[in-house]
């Protein structure tokens, strides 16, 4: 049996906007209708260290997914804010992956998908949110998980 996800609700959306969210964004009714009235948040934009396992794990796995869908055409969550803010921004969602293996590494895990470095083209740099960094933490204060504010090494000694 596969673990649930339990996505990111966004007190914020209207639940009667969800055909209006569904229609601009390309996803299919079903997934919004999952996720109840909210946005996934796919790609995080606070510091690596301070996401638990599976805000970590997670995060890896939907930059694969995202890149996969901007290398290589895949139509899958094209039209998904998340995937719109990294067109044009390759070299920023490589340093990003960059950054999750260093924490995955420092955790022990053994990274084995690397990405191609020369598809990571256009900006390094990601200045273009779906929710801000500071309300991204505030979103993950909010979790029931194990994220923590505060650096690894800060964690470790506590």
């Amino acid at each position: 049996m596969r673990p649930s996800v339990r996505p990111f609700v966004d007190p914020s959306v209207d639940p009667e906007n969800i055909r209006h969210i569904a229609s601009q964004s390309q996803l299919p009714l079903r997934v919004l209708r999952r996720v109840i009235r909210g946005r996934i948040v796919r790609i995080w934009d606070v510091e690596p260290e301070l996401l638990c396992r599976a805000h970590l794990l997670g995060e890896h796995r939907e930059l694969h997914g995202l890149w996969n869908i901007l290398t290589l055409g895949k139509a899958g969550y094209a039209g998904h804010p998340e995937t719109k803010r990294w067109r044009g921004k390759l070299a920023a969602l490589y340093g990003r992956h960059d950054r999750l293996v260093r924490e995955m590494e420092g955790r022990g895990y053994d990274h084995r998908s690397p990405l191609d470095a020369a598809l990571a083209t256009g900006s390094r740099r990601q200045e273009e949110y779906v929710d801000a960094p500071d309300s991204q933490r505030r979103l993950l204060i909010e979790k029931p998980c194990d994220c923590l504010l505060s650096p690894r090494s800060e964690r470790e000694t506590a």
